[in-house]
């Protein structure tokens, strides 16, 4: 059986195991003082308290669509 996890990066800059099979939704998000970007997640694991990442959606897209092929 393939692993269905996807390593992506917390904004406090640590390393987090994200279930795709648990993913919601995922959604870009601009800071409000600047023109950058993070990705927001909600997940249905009460145990991920990480919501925002630095990855974007086109790369979690890729990631996601790498587990399926």
């Amino acid at each position: 059986m393939r692993n269905p996890f996807i390593v992506l990066t917390s904004l406090r800059g640590k390393s987090v195991r994200v279930n795709i099979l648990h993913i919601i939704t995922y959604c870009p998000v601009q800071y409000s003082d600047s023109d950058n970007y993070f990705t927001y997640m909600t997940n249905s694991s009460p145990a991920l308290t990480d919501t925002e990442f630095r990855e974007t959606v086109e790369e979690i897209d890729k990631m996601i669509a790498e587990y399926y092929e």
